[in-house]
């Protein structure tokens, strides 16, 4: 039996607690502990220490009561409640004085932020096009303004099937396929819908040279 430091109270203990154990309850320790900081503030446990901590540890069971206790607490309202507010706490402590790597430059014109779905997919299309090119390592690239500008200059419409938007889905075809040595300048671009894009799979053909039509220049 052993004498606890506050209340004066004996208390039983288990065999590996004999020589540690000063308190008989949790009150009793916090009521000598008030006012005082933990031995361990700011400091970081060994891996040394750690092993040796989970070896005490190792086969202790907690009593029917608290493994009840800890379900309950588990399961409650209050638990949620108390993560939610730790860890945006905690989000607010690492995003504190945080610096982004890259700065934006704000832009006019193309492409500035549109509230239009249809616009704001486009964009999407188009820059999922500039990386699957850039994956194949071709030669050059072009922006969203000239693809706009080689559309508006062919009418919106497929040099194909001469079907116009938006009765078809114009998307980008490159004159020489990327797989054969192609390049993604604008030069090497030409309007089709997604029938005539894939009909045409790997070939090389131009279609608005076939259907008497002058090329594209994005410089006149």
């Amino acid at each position: 039996m052993l004498v606890c430091r506050v209340c004066k109270n004996k208390f039983k203990v288990k065999p590996y607690r004999k020589n540690k154990a000063k308190y008989c309850s949790y009150e009793c320790y916090w009521q000598d502990k008030k006012g005082t900081k933990p031995w361990n503030t700011g400091k970081k446990l060994s891996m040394e220490h750690r092993q040796k901590l989970s070896k005490v540890h190792l086969g202790i069971k907690l009593s029917l009561k608290t493994r009840l206790k800890m379900k309950e607490f588990a399961n409650s309202p209050e638990r949620k409640a108390l993560q939610s507010k730790i860890g945006k706490a905690s989000a607010k402590k690492r995003w504190e004085n945080h610096k982004p790597k890259y700065k934006y430059k704000k832009t006019k014109g193309l492409w500035t932020c549109s509230k239009d779905p249809k616009i704001q997919l486009e964009k999407k299309r188009f820059r999922n096009q500039r990386y699957k090119a850039r994956k194949r390592n071709a030669l050059g690239s072009h922006t969203y303004e000239e693809w706009i500008a080689i559309k508006e200059y062919y009418g919106n419409m497929c040099l194909c099937c001469k079907r116009c938007e938006p009765e078809v889905k114009l998307t980008e075809d490159h004159i020489i396929p990327l797989s054969k040595g192609g390049s993604d300048y604008i030069d090497n671009i030409q309007p089709l819908c997604v029938s005539c894009n894939t009909r045409k799979h790997t070939e090389i053909i131009y279609y608005g040279k076939q259907k008497g039509g002058e090329k594209f220049n994005f410089l006149n």
